[in-house]
């Protein structure tokens, strides 16, 4: 019987058959190795997040470090804000700083971080930077009571108060006119010097809501608020005893601590900036211009009166010409002996001499009046 002849190797196919085995096992061994790194990368995560859940702050920021610091993976918002988180309540607030900023730049939407990032920079008292993100909040969550309170008090540690008054009229837009708001923008209003606005502020809700009565309650409170304390005023007599015997020097040392014992009170203040007048004190009378607008910033015209007199003080020292003085009187009696000076200056005598008449008549009792300062004046003035 014949002897069957041998299959011949076909070289071809047995190249094709060893590229396919070959392919074959790269893609199975590139997909376990997927697999497993994703369970490696998902195993690490959890860790991580569970010490973050448990306040294992160290931890899980060494967990969460690694995760970020991994080239193999792509940066994540995620991770970049619990690495921040940690550091924050670890202590180390500008380690905290740089991963909120990152966690912020690779999601500009997320307000979780927005608000995050806003609060450390407050805590490093750069309110100016968070200011951004605070509008940003507003915009983003229009309907949040909280963002229109926060970015209010960025405004108020800023003593922005135009940028207050722009959230508040946000506020009023989203919500309408409300108590809460009307109180804030009207001590916004006083703390810019305008009292006619924040008065305005009270009328308007009182005429939206009228006869609520813890609106009107509120309004004579504020109306209280910016009268002038009056109340147990310390009228410091001998500040004017020294004062009416030509001490003025000492005169002004009574009268100073009388006033800083109580600084709210009108009387002394304007006491004490009739004394460092006389005294010729500049420093003083520029103190005493900043007591005005911080304790009395709603008496505008007593801090515009003071301020017009200093500038005719110093001009009436550096002109050769006789400098202009426009305001026709002083706004307290206490300040009627400076206007009668001011007016002896600008060679309006008569005027002058009237006033100091005026003084002396309505005080009879020189009790409260630089009798001594008036004499001495009234002497200087030639007889007619």
């Amino acid at each position: 019987m014949p002897r069957r002849k041998s299959k011949r190797i076909q070289h071809w196919r047995l190249r094709q058959y060893v590229v396919k085995k070959s392919l074959f096992l790269f893609f199975i061994s590139f997909w376990c190795l997927s697999i497993y790194s994703q369970t490696s990368t998902d195993s690490r995560y959890y860790q991580a997040e569970i010490d973050y859940q448990t306040t294992k702050w160290s931890e899980a920021l060494k967990g969460f470090k690694l995760l970020f610091s991994d080239t193999a993976l792509a940066p994540n918002s995620a991770v970049a804000y619990r690495i921040s988180v940690c550091h924050e309540r670890l202590g180390s607030i500008h380690e905290a700083l740089i991963y909120a900023e990152k966690a912020c730049a690779l999601d500009t939407s997320e307000s979780e971080y927005l608000l995050h990032y806003a609060k450390l920079l407050e805590m490093k008292y750069d309110y100016a930077k968070s200011w951004d993100i605070r509008l940003k909040l507003i915009a983003q969550e229009p309907r949040f009571i909280s963002r229109y309170e926060e970015a209010l008090q960025n405004a108020l540690n800023r003593n922005a108060y135009q940028q207050g008054l722009q959230i508040t009229q946000m506020w009023n837009a989203q919500f309408g006119q409300n108590l809460n708001v009307t109180q804030k923008t009207a001590q916004l209003f006083l703390a810019l010097n305008d009292t006619n606005a924040a008065k305005l502020e009270y009328e308007r809700l009182l005429n939206k809501h009228q006869g609520r009565p813890d609106i009107i309650q509120a309004y004579n409170a504020f109306l209280e608020q910016i009268s002038p304390k009056t109340k147990n005023k310390t009228l410091c007599p001998q500040a004017f005893a020294e004062l009416n015997t030509g001490n003025s020097d000492y005169a002004y040392s009574i009268i100073k601590s009388c006033a800083q014992e109580n600084p709210e009170n009108l009387s002394l203040l304007e006491r004490q900036f009739l004394i460092a007048w006389i005294n010729n004190d500049l420093p003083e009378m520029e103190s005493c211009i900043e007591n005005f607008y911080a304790y009395f910033p709603f008496l505008e015209t007593h801090a515009r009166y003071a301020e017009a007199v200093k500038i005719f003080w110093i001009a009436n020292r550096t002109d050769n010409n006789i400098p202009e003085f426009t305001l026709k009187e002083s706004p307290s009696m206490h300040w009627q002996y400076i206007h009668a000076q001011i007016l002896y200056a600008i060679n309006q005598t008569d005027l002058a001499q009237k006033q100091l008449q005026s003084i002396i008549n309505s005080n009879p009792n020189n009790t409260e009046i630089p009798r001594f300062y008036i004499n001495k004046l009234l002497n200087e003035i030639p007889a007619k």
